[in-house]
């Protein structure tokens, strides 16, 4: 599903909330900073689901922010009760009901009037929840994606706004620039993005401190249980945002995050 454009006026300055994945307090700092530094829009990349956290408190965070969000990966899994069998996992019952139908309509995509064009807010690469580009995909591997490719074709957008890689990242493919979120799940780097399109900034934040995450990859059959002193405290622990030195926009990379989805 893809809204027509949300903002008839063309906007420049944008709060990027990468996948949230349950960090509560970590998404109402983000949210608190974004609201207080005169941004035009906020707009979150999904997966909001999935994580050692409040996803009702998260649901509540970005509905009572007006933030535009559109649906990740994980909250499909969430709604159609698919991929149910780790402990970070979310039931779908176990929310509550206003998280239920705030989950059940969000869009695949939404559509951004920016001053610089049409920008597209998606969660992995157009329709596709699970598409990704990389910061160090070079020309070939760029050939052979499939939804990079379509929306080149298209012709229609300036901007590509997506998360579902953990990495948050500039990347200019042709006319195409695709800005990357990264995340707010420790481990991976976590932080945001303010953007400044007439300005053809971005200025990334980091969320600091930050520790290995609770979930290693080679170690996924054995997760943590949620219900341990360590799940505990790093779902409830406050974390402040500290901004890092803006940074052109049109750099192949801004960070290297160990990028999971």
């Amino acid at each position: 599903m893809k809204r027509p454009p949300i903002c008839p006026s063309p906007i420049s300055r944008i709060g990027l909330i990468g996948d949230v994945h349950g960090q509560a307090e970590r998404l109402q700092t983000v949210i608190d900073h974004l609201q207080t530094s005169g941004v035009d829009v906020i707009v979150c990349t999904g997966d909001i689901t999935d994580g050692f956290g409040d996803i009702d408190q998260c649901c509540d965070l970005l509905q009572a922010a007006e933030v535009i969000t559109v649906l990740g990966n994980h909250d499909r899994w969430c709604i159609n009760n698919e991929l149910r069998n780790r402990a970070e996992c979310t039931l779908f019952e176990d929310l509550s009901v206003s998280s239920q139908a705030f989950l059940c309509q969000l869009p695949q995509q939404v559509e951004l009037n920016t001053v610089q064009g049409m920008a597209l807010l998606c969660h992995g690469l157009g329709a596709n929840d699970m598409g990704k580009l990389l910061p160090q995909d070079g020309p070939q591997a760029m050939a052979r994606n499939p939804e990079l490719q379509a929306l080149l074709r298209q012709r229609r957008y300036r901007y590509i706004f997506n998360g579902h890689s953990h990495y948050r990242m500039v990347k200019p493919v042709g006319e195409l620039t695709v800005i990357n979120g990264g995340t707010l799940r420790r481990g991976h780097q976590p932080g945001f993005l303010r953007l400044d399109l007439s300005k053809g900034l971005v200025q990334p934040y980091d969320l600091l401190p930050d520790s290995p995450p609770p979930i290693d990859r080679d170690l996924e059959a054995k997760p943590l249980a949620a219900d341990s002193s360590l799940a505990q405290q790093l779902a409830t622990e406050t974390i402040p945002a500290q901004p890092i030195a803006a940074v052109p926009m049109g750099l192949p990379q801004l960070c290297l995050s160990p990028g999971r989805a």
